[in-house]
Order: structure tokens, then sequence, then C-alpha cells
């Protein structure tokens, strides 16, 4: 698929299992628009640009108490990527996920996640990029290179409004 390997625009899905999904492109599970995602566990899904993928400015996506393990992205964020639009996320785990850019998440609001036991696929942009972090644990993530950058969150968080609060990070390695 080209876009959301499993689901294209659904409203409200809840507790549903996305195991072994694949886009081209955006969304290896769910292409969002205006869509709530509740108790759902993402499961080595593929794609170009997350899992979950939200694409225009105006949509959005809800996500609440998921979880992401073991999921690829090519390009970015192997769980979460908001290319446009918006995404809040809270109480999700966020585990062994893998990306260039983003390892688990690229850009969004998270509040008391877990982002666990992943490494990205280069030395830039860390497990989580850009987005807006309250309360959540980021905890035995890693980056591989040469100059690696962020092993917990990075990419030039202060030029693009990144804010981090509550939250407590422990054993990354860079």
């Amino acid at each position: 698929s080209e876009g959301g390997g499993a689901l294209y625009h659904p409203g409200t899905v809840r507790e549903c299992v996305f195991l072994n999904n694949r886009a081209t492109a955006g969304g290896g599970a769910i292409c969002a628009a205006n869509s709530t995602i509740v108790g759902c566990r993402f499961l080595t899904n593929t794609c170009q640009k997350g899992t979950i993928y939200v694409n225009r400015q105006d949509h959005s996506a809800l996500v609440k108490d998921c979880l992401f393990d073991g999921n690829v992205a090519s390009w970015g964020g192997g769980a979460v990527l908001v290319d446009r639009g918006s995404l809040a996320a809270s109480d999700c785990r966020f585990v062994g996920n893998l990306a260039q850019n983003g390892a688990a998440c690229y850009r969004g609001t998270y509040s008391r996640c877990t982002f666990s036991d992943t490494k990205t696929a280069s030395s830039m942009f860390g497990i989580v990029s850009q987005g807006t972090f309250d309360g959540c644990l980021f905890t035995r993530n890693s980056v591989p290179g040469i100059s690696p950058q962020g092993a917990a969150i990075a990419y030039k968080c202060d030029l693009v409004g990144c804010t981090i609060s509550n939250c407590t990070v422990n054993g990354n390695i860079s």
C-alpha cells in the first residue's frame, strides 16, 4: 500500500492488533485522519514513514494506551511520524522500534509514555525527534555511529520548539 498498510483514515480504532503490515510510503499500519486509537498493539509493521502516519495539516490523531514494538520505517518514525497535522499520545509504550530519523517517534505530543530498548539506524536524530514530552521515561536506548547524537532525544529541539518536562532519562547510550 502507498499509505496505511492496514487502515486508511479510520475513525475510532479500539483493542486491535496490527501485525506485519506494510506500506511503501507512510503508515505501515494506519494513515490517520482525525482518528482515535485506543488500546492497540502495533507489532513488526514496516513502511517508509511511521507505523501511524499523519500527513495533512487538517488531520489529527489521538493515541492512548498503545504498544509499539519492533516496527521499522526506512526514513523516519518507526512507530509514529507526523508530517503535517498533529498527534497526541498518552500512556503508550514504544519498544525496539527502528528508523533512520526518530527511531520511535518523529514529531507529536507525548504524555506519560515509555521509550525503551530502541536503537537508531544512524548517528542522527535520536530515538525521538521533535515534539513535546511530559512525564515520559526514556531508558536503555542507544545511537551508533562515529558522532552519535541524543540517544533519547535529538534534532535541534531549540530550533523547532521541542519541550521536555517532568521526564526521566536513564541508561541511554550515545
